[in-house]
């Protein structure tokens, strides 16, 4: 799996990240399990849109700004479905997981998902962004490709004992 990851990353790097267009708004919306989550949207309107999903949300909270994640129930440990943050009560930041598998195949098709939906959009002129932290107990590297208000992350973490997971994240963000 670690190799196979890496050979998908290298093929991703070389891929062009710009066909001359210009990164321009068209739908500034992420659809997570059927909602549409817009940005700037009142913080009670998208809780009430979770909750009609049948969506738990769990709170991590900090001063003034909150993030929740997304999970299938209230006793889902996992909570891997997504993230929503609000600022001043406004949505700032939506986030999709769109995989987390040990699989090369099913992480690769996760990546040309979330890569056709920002190119949908029209943001083409994207800048990359790679990290990688390797220790005795864990490696994690990632990936990032930020278009525009739209960002691409993959990430591949785990260790010796325990194999490593590739995982891949969808996101919208004002900032």
């Amino acid at each position: 799996m670690r190799s196979d990851m890496l050979v998908l990353c290298a093929m991703l790097i070389t891929l062009p990240l710009s066909n001359g267009q210009s990164s321009t708004a068209t739908d500034d919306v992420l659809e997570i399990r059927g909602i549409e989550l817009r940005l700037e949207m009142d913080e009670s309107a998208v809780l009430q849109k979770v909750a009609s999903a049948n969506l738990a949300a769990r709170e991590l909270s900090a001063p003034d700004k909150g993030t929740w994640l997304l999970c299938d129930s209230p006793d889902d440990r996992q909570c891997d479905i997504g993230s929503i943050t609000f600022e001043k009560g406004k949505l700032v930041l939506v986030s999709k997981t769109r995989r987390s598998t040990r699989d090369a195949f099913t992480l690769a098709s996760a990546i040309l998902a979330a890569a056709k939906d920002i190119e949908r959009r029209g943001y083409t002129n994207c800048e990359l962004r790679t990290d990688d932290t390797l220790d005795p107990l864990r490696e994690t590297r990632s990936v990032v490709f930020r278009c525009g208000p739209m960002k691409l992350s993959i990430l591949s973490s785990g260790g010796s004992n325990k194999g490593f997971v590739g995982k891949v994240w969808e996101s919208l963000s004002t900032k």
